[in-house]
């Protein structure tokens, strides 16, 4: 806890230099901290407490993966660690059968313009080969010094923002068939420190048990709680009149991580982007992602997400209409993992006239898994003519499974059609009747029913990117 702080507020232990030594970010982190009973966020986080964090340390992660990269020269190294660490990545983040087909899905972006990211540090043989050449016309790629406003009601954000690490701008103007946006966590030394203490304890146990059988317990800490800090922030913009697709990958395999991600998305006049996601992490990540989104006159963005963990994730998405017929959709498709816990929050605010917005989630938890919809539609005074519309459905695979929905509106304006629903329900007993009935097994029945049920939130312009998501919610 920062020495500055008062004592009642919430905060992890941090590794010397990671917070900056100034600034509005770091002075509304320290004095809000966590999300806890009485702190300003404590209702956006109700079901996704951050407790567990502020008995961790959070360090910076070390360099081992960037000296890594730094040493594959040309297109070829690159292609060759790209290829590599997403092959690691899939292994340790998804199921083997799944595995393989994904990764095929994944390389059909070869050849697209990449931006890969490793613990959260741009690589630079991919800056050399993509958006630093004259080959792609109209896109540039530049550091950016300037940081977002801060929202005390977004802690992780703020912890972002008030934080050393890379800033970066990514200018799209023109038609872009694909950005490609990877990014992935090492398994670098510490974490190889991290096995070795666990080694070393286990073996303290074992000797403990030949000592004294009744003292001796199943369970072994590990002396080494801490957690590797791995944050990315990125500023896109897409200029007036322009289209562009964004697929982002974030393949976070890596044991002992806390991924916090912030990303601005300006979007001008006429102008359209489509931001594909695909999540998966593994059970002992904490992962959060926050996107900002602002909309010029007539702009139109698309969010499509895939998300699965069989840890913590948030997904926090902000859209503001601020152009007079601009429109978005926020769509997305979700499945914790074991006892993974997935929270999609998502707010969209109508500031101008004639705005048409949709939010659709579907989630499948399984086992002893959570998943929570937060969802929020604002309608300004002088938003007339706004057209909002909302809807988040569960299914509950089994009986420890849960899955919370909190939909709003708030309407200040006469001239609108609203609406927001929520279901939770489990499979049609039904449906699975009539499948067996037509010799097809029990496993292949739920796969076409979930298929089914979610792929509806999953539709993309580009096939490819819509199968990939396909692939990965259902593996």
């Amino acid at each position: 806890m920062d020495k500055n702080s008062p004592a009642s507020v919430l905060l992890p232990k941090f590794e010397r230099g990671l917070l900056r030594d100034e600034g509005e970010a770091r002075d509304i982190f320290l004095k809000y901290g966590l999300p806890q009973k009485h702190s300003p966020c404590a209702e956006g986080w109700k079901y996704t407490p951050l407790n567990s964090l502020a008995d961790r340390q959070l360090r910076l992660a070390t360099d081992s993966a960037s000296a890594k990269a730094g040493g594959t020269g040309g297109a070829e190294g690159a292609e060759r660690l790209l290829a590599d660490t997403l092959a690691n990545s899939l292994a340790n983040s998804l199921a083997k059968s799944a595995s393989a087909s994904l990764a095929s899905e994944l390389a059909c972006f070869a050849e697209s313009v990449t931006l890969l990211f490793i613990d959260g540090c741009l690589q630079d043989c991919y800056l050399q080969n993509s958006c630093l050449q004259n080959d792609h016309e109209g896109l540039q790629l530049t550091p950016y010094a300037d940081l977002a406003p801060v929202d005390a009601l977004e802690p992780m954000a703020a912890l972002n923002l008030a934080s050393r690490c890379e800033s970066w701008k990514l200018v799209l103007a023109g038609e872009h068939p694909l950005v490609h946006i990877v990014s992935l966590a090492s398994n670098d030394k510490l974490a190889g420190q991290d096995s070795a203490s666990s080694k070393t304890t286990n073996s303290k146990t074992t000797n403990s048990k030949t000592t004294n059988s009744k003292t001796t317990s199943s369970k072994t800490v590990s002396s080494d709680t801490s957690l590797r800090l791995l944050q990315t922030r990125l500023r896109v913009e897409v200029a007036s009149g322009s289209k562009a697709v964004i697929f982002q990958s974030s393949l976070q395999g890596a044991a002992n991580c806390c991924t916090n991600d912030f990303l601005e998305i300006e979007v001008g006049e006429k102008a359209s982007l489509e931001h594909v996601v695909l999540h998966s992490s593994s059970a002992t990540s904490h992962c959060f992602t926050r996107t900002v989104v602002r909309l010029g006159s007539s702009a139109h963005y698309r969010h499509i997400s895939s998300l699965r963990t069989s840890g913590v994730l948030r997904q926090g998405i902000s859209v503001c209409l601020s152009g007079t017929a601009s429109s978005c959709a926020l769509h997305g498709g979700y499945r914790p993992k074991g006892c993974g816990h997935i929270d999609n929050s998502t707010e969209i605010v109508h500031a101008q006239a004639d705005c048409v917005s949709d939010a659709l989630y579907k989630g499948a938890i399984d086992d002893s898994g959570s998943g929570v919809f937060h969802g929020k539609i604002h309608v300004a005074q002088d938003a007339q003519g706004t057209r909002g519309y909302q809807m988040s459905r569960a299914l509950l695979l089994s009986d420890k499974a849960r899955a919370y929905h909190k939909p709003e509106l708030e309407i200040y304006a006469d001239d609108v059609k609203c609406s927001h629903g929520a279901t939770i329900g489990s499979l049609d007993e039904e449906q699975m009747f009539y499948l067996r009935s037509r010799g097809i097994d029990v496993v292949s029945c739920e796969r076409l029913l979930l298929e089914a049920f979610l792929c509806e939130a999953l539709t993309c312009e580009r096939e490819d990117c819509a199968t990939a998501l396909r692939e990965h919610i259902l593996s």
